[in-house]
């Protein structure tokens, strides 16, 4: 029996492997242990939501209340996560309220929970409403059922019935919960009864949730002129938070989006904070008046004048270091990166990003947990082209877990254009297969204990670890470290599925930012190379894909014309950099003459195409980039000509153009990206020395007083990731 559940398994035949449960519980119906066990547990570990379904709903056959309770949660989640057919939409809901009423009554608040689950897919908002305010539930004082309230009544506008909800949260059970806040607010903005709530606003104890409701309301009510004679003014509701918040570290993301709206006079805004006193033992309110000035800064400024100032002010806020704890968070940094910024988005050239490397080096010296200031180093350092710097400070974030697939991005899965590293892509993608088994333990003990809130949560991250995009990502530069001498994996766990299905789990806006209102992201801009998404994916798998098809030419003609399609299109390319545009193109070439072996123009058309390479001396993260590409590609040429001798029986070729283009790859091509790195290498000492120099003479015309060490430390280290990067494309054999 295990040898075949094994079978169906690896083979991914979890058709047939329901099949076989199906065909076994026919034969013992009553074997609670071995449909609990093998069959409701396999389809759990697998993912197959029908298959949980039907496993559930033959356990409640057995009698036992808890089972019928799982057969109920398994239709949920199959309308929810699987692919059903339009019977089944309509079927599925019926048979889950059937069997809804068989449990009755509701014992917990988690069977309240899913019986309002029930409710949902059923279409039956009223009785939702009606259920949840009965006196037994309302005992329980659920959290989740809150939830469900709250946003039941939102769903069907019952703006009076939402008004009570929120009254009751914010008052009678004294939440300062500004979800409920904002709830209140819709609801008498639609009955018309903003005088109520401007008094209730006025009344409620002082609070960050109550202030910043003010500033919410008047928000909302935007240029609704019947209140104001009674609701402040945009302005002044801010001004009022500012003054209450403005030493907390959270007030500048509280306002940041209400100051966005045109009713906003930002140059009141200003004047207001030129009359903020500060005291010396004000830690955080000098930060957030000068983040503030820098969001409304004008078109063109002084860079110079601000960088002294932001670091002036840094120094003056070191005294706070030596009370800090050390995992806290120094709001000073701030000052640092306001000046790095400015320096950035004036210029994003070698000098200039060594500028604000060494800046944001001084506040990780004196701070040794400053994440905002590391993330942007490992941003910065990439840029460079220093891998290994990069990857230090990105090291010292202790990125782990499901952190992974929302943060790789930053490096990881950039990596094979930096510095080809298994370790690193390995250990990144083994983090999915830890994580999917301790989703898959979860889920279990989710239906042991009857905890059916977590459940929709468990299968959305199975959701997410099984379609990851960074997932794919990291799978498609191990194939293409694979090409590279003694570097062997398993790529069993790679699905070349719909890229359409992925799932985008990266977060984009975590690095600290603050671009002029209604302008990009700077984070969003400077980031090395274009952002890869699905078509990323794709064209990399088609390119790998057609080199696993390059000798015996299965299904070569199909994904040869899928590449070429791919390079046509706009989508895809705009994922791409030039180098890898360059790369795939010679991929094209090679497939073609793959598959006419015998004809000689096909072998001069893959040189033709590989020599048109543009490579850009300027040193960064382009010029490595396209080194290692070119240094793989070479590989994947090399490693084809002698597959292709090595099949010299079985296949016909001309082999005399196989040799010219083997010879002329490792005598013209090879050597040419090889000495430009060695090139590269040698200028290393004249190159820091002149840096140094400029860095000092910079930081001296700026009057910024900075230890030299430091400076030379930064540059030094910068020039050393990058010559590990060039040595490692000198040393590549062939």
């Amino acid at each position: 029996m295990m040898i075949l559940q094994d079978t169906y398994r690896c083979a991914g035949r979890f058709d047939k492997l329901q099949q076989y449960f199906e065909a076994v519980a026919k034969k013992t119906p009553k074997d609670e242990q071995f449909i609990r066990d093998v069959w409701f547990d396999t389809m759990l570990a697998v993912g197959d939501f029908k298959g949980q379904q039907k496993a559930a709903m033959a356990l409640s056959t057995l009698g036992n209340r808890k089972y019928t309770l799982w057969a109920i949660s398994c239709i949920y989640m199959s309308l929810k996560f699987s692919n059903v057919t339009d019977v089944e939409k309509t079927l599925f809901p019926k048979l889950a309220l059937g069997l809804l009423k068989k449990t009755e009554p509701v014992k917990s608040p988690q069977e309240a929970y899913l019986k309002c689950l029930i409710y949902e897919i059923n279409n039956l908002p009223n009785d939702i409403i009606h259920y949840l305010q009965t006196e037994e539930v309302r005992n329980w004082d659920s959290l989740d059922l809150n939830i469900i309230l709250f946003e039941t009544l939102i769903k069907i506008q019952d703006w009076q019935g939402l008004k009570n909800q929120c009254i009751r949260i914010l008052k009678n059970l004294s939440r300062d919960d500004f979800n409920h806040w904002k709830g209140l607010i819709s609801a008498c903005i639609n009955l018309k009864d903003v005088e109520f709530l401007y008094k209730f606003i006025s009344d409620y104890k002082v609070g960050q949730n109550s202030k910043l409701a003010l500033v919410h309301l008047s928000f909302e009510l935007g240029n609704n002129t019947d209140y104001t004679n009674i609701v402040p003014s945009l302005n002044e509701a801010t001004e009022k938070y500012f003054e209450y918040m403005g030493d907390k570290r959270s007030v500048f993301n509280d306002l940041r989006a209400y100051m966005l709206s045109p009713l906003f006079d930002r140059t009141k805004w200003l004047k207001f904070l030129d009359q903020i006193e500060i005291k010396n033992s004000q830690q955080n309110l000098p930060v957030n008046v000068e983040k503030f000035r820098f969001l409304f800064r004008p078109e063109s400024y002084n860079v110079d004048s601000l960088i002294q100032h932001q670091v002036h002010l840094y120094n003056e806020s070191k005294h706070f270091l030596k009370k800090k704890d050390d995992k806290d968070y120094h709001s000073g940094d701030d000052y640092l990166l306001i000046a790095a910024y400015a320096i950035l988005e004036t210029s994003i050239d070698f000098q200039s990003l060594t500028k604000a490397a060494v800046l944001l080096e001084l506040a990780c010296e004196n701070d040794k947990h400053q994440f905002y200031v590391r993330l942007w180093l490992v941003v910065i350092y990439q840029l460079l082209g220093a891998f290994k710097k990069s990857f230090h400070h990105y090291s010292v974030l202790r990125v782990q877990n499901l952190q992974v697939d929302s943060m790789s991005h930053f490096i990881i899965t950039r990596s094979m254009s930096f510095f080809p590293n298994d370790s690193v892509l390995v250990k990144a993608i083994n983090t999915y297969q830890t994580f999917n088994d301790e989703v898959v333990n979860g889920l279990l003990k989710v239906y042991e204990n009857d905890v059916y809130t977590q459940l929709e949560s468990f299968f959305q991250l199975r959701k997410v670890v099984d379609n990851s995009i960074t997932k794919s990502i990291l799978g498609v530069q191990l194939s293409q470290l694979s090409h590279y001498p003694h570097k062997t994996f398993d790529l069993s766990f790679l699905n070349y599925t719909d890229t359409a299905k992925l799932e985008d789990n990266r977060d984009f806006d975590i690095m600290w930012d603050i671009p002029r209102p209604n302008t990009h992201r700077l984070s969003h801009i400077i980031m090395p190379g274009p952002r890869v998404g699905p078509n990323w994916v794709k064209i990399h798998e088609t390119k790998n894909e057609i080199i696993k098809s390059l000798i015996k030419t299965d299904r070569l003609s199909e994904t040869s014309l899928l590449l070429k399609d791919l390079l046509n299109d706009r989508n895809t390319l705009i994922e791409l950099t030039e180098a890898e545009i360059w790369s795939c193109q010679v991929i094209l070439s090679l497939a073609e003459s793959a598959l006419n072996k015998l004809d000689h123009s096909g072998y001069e058309k893959i040189y033709f195409t590989l020599s048109s390479l543009k490579l850009d001396l300027q040193l960064g993260w382009k010029l490595v980039h396209t080194l290692f590409q070119a240094s793989e590609i070479s590989l994947i040429i090399n490693e084809y000509v002698v597959n292709l001798h090595r099949h010299r029986n079985q296949i016909k070729y001309d082999n005399h153009q196989a040799e010219n283009l083997k010879n002329n790859l490792l005598e013209q091509f090879v050597p040419l990206i090889k000495e430009t790195a060695l090139k590269i290498k040698n200028s290393r000492n004249e190159k820091s020395q002149a840096d140094i120099a400029f860095l000092n003479d910079w930081l001296k015309d700026n009057r910024i007083d900075m230890n030299g060490a430091l400076i030379e430390s930064v540059v030094d280290s910068i020039y050393a990731s990058l010559d590990e990067s060039l040595t490692l494309i000198r040393t590549t054999k062939f």
